[in-house]
């Protein structure tokens, strides 16, 4: 199965050529979108990622004044190229970037209304966190215990929920509450920790604790 990615930036899809020292070459390197979607699948399947920001509508697209404001012109530029590339599933991903159900809805509504002004039967799955992305990566205590080699008690105990301001070190917004977490596990807050939970998460233990954005989701694409 060859999947389409697109999503904001490294920690959730990936980097397409990062430089390796030891190898002396560019490999490609994984977000934590990856993982997730290959345990949901239970296949073998080939990723092709890109951001959200390298898909431009050209001057002369017949649709160009007729797209409203949010997700709505992306998604249907990134459909139409995972049609024209042959890709059998497209994801889209991008935060809700709020806790609140009434926004949540409203991007995905935006993603689904994009996917819906391009032609094509390639199937498309919009996946939207609620809060961030980092919500679902707080989900599984398990997971975290496995890549820290110790307990870590203090994750919230709803993830999707937890909010606070962005720039709030202390506060529960959950970029800044991960970052905590990665302290008192001994981690680095970064790419490859973020891939590294998401490859060790429970998805049943997940899902029920992120039960508005992430259980649909995965139940799509097993769908």
């Amino acid at each position: 199965m060859r999947i389409m990615l697109v999503g904001e930036g490294p920690h959730d899809i990936g980097e397409a050529r990062s430089w390796d020292a030891r190898k002396q070459s560019y490999v490609t390197l994984p977000g934590w979108l990856q993982p997730i979607v290959s345990a949901a699948t239970g296949s073998v399947v080939s990723f092709e990622a890109m951001r959200r920001v390298s898909l431009q509508i050209q001057p002369r697209d017949p649709l160009r004044s007729g797209l409203p404001p949010g997700h709505v012109a992306k998604a249907y530029l990134a459909k139409r190229r995972a049609v024209q590339e042959n890709f059998d599933l497209l994801i889209f991903m991008a935060d809700a970037d709020s806790p609140n159900v009434a926004d949540w809805r409203r991007i995905v509504a935006e993603i689904e209304d994009g996917f819906s002004r391009a032609e094509g039967a390639t199937r498309c799955i919009a996946c939207v966190p609620m809060s961030v992305s980092e919500s679902w990566l707080l989900a599984d205590p398990s997971a975290w215990e496995a890549v820290c080699g110790s307990t870590v008690e203090c994750l919230p105990l709803k993830p999707e929920s937890s909010w606070g301001h962005r720039n709030d070190p202390a506060g529960n917004h959950p970029k800044r509450f991960f970052a905590r977490i990665c302290d008192v596990a001994g981690v680095s807050d970064n790419r490859a920790t973020r891939v590294s939970i998401a490859e060790a998460l429970d998805l049943s233990i997940a899902r029920r604790r992120c039960s508005q954005s992430m259980d649909p989701f995965i139940s799509q694409i097993e769908g």
